[in-house]
């Protein structure tokens, strides 16, 4: 079975929008998924500067309560955070977050041992218990996401 696109939206300042995606394993039912969102929307909410605006896997996911009402002042999408994470594959897998909060960005560098920011790769490498059961991300060939391997703040358009 193909794997999923779980796929969020982000709103900064300016009211432009960009998208956060990750793939998760296509043998996850919609109320799993669903799930997984529920813990992960949050710890994104909590290391992002814009606001989260919905959360689609082809069809749209309703999001958890207790996230920002408005993006963060001066918070803009073409500013985030360039993730790569090892895998089983030769080849890294990237993860751009758009509106990466400047609290979690030090020098140009992403502070990964803070407490949010640890928590949101956490749930990329170690994946997310939902009823019982823990999922993890995969790449785009089905492996795991065992690792992160680099990480940068990024400026896209």
């Amino acid at each position: 079975m193909a794997d999923t696109l779980l796929s969020v939206g982000i709103l900064d300042d300016k009211g432009s929008s960009k998208r956060a995606n990750i793939f998760l394993p296509g043998t996850m039912t919609l109320a799993q998924i669903q799930g997984w969102s529920d813990v992960y929307v949050p710890l994104l909410d909590a290391v992002d500067d814009g606001k989260i605006s919905d959360a689609q896997v082809t069809f749209g996911l309703t999001l958890p309560g207790g996230l920002k009402g408005s993006p963060v002042a001066d918070s803009t999408v073409r500013r985030g955070a360039d993730f790569t994470f090892l895998n089983a594959s030769r080849y890294k897998w990237p993860a751009y977050i758009p509106a990466w909060s400047l609290t979690y960005i030090i020098a140009g560098e992403i502070d990964v041992v803070s407490t949010p920011v640890s928590d949101f790769l956490s749930a990329y490498t170690a994946g997310l218990v939902v009823g019982g059961t823990t999922y993890q991300p995969v790449n785009g060939f089905s492996f795991d996401l065992t690792a992160l391997s680099k990480s940068k703040e990024a400026f896209r358009k």
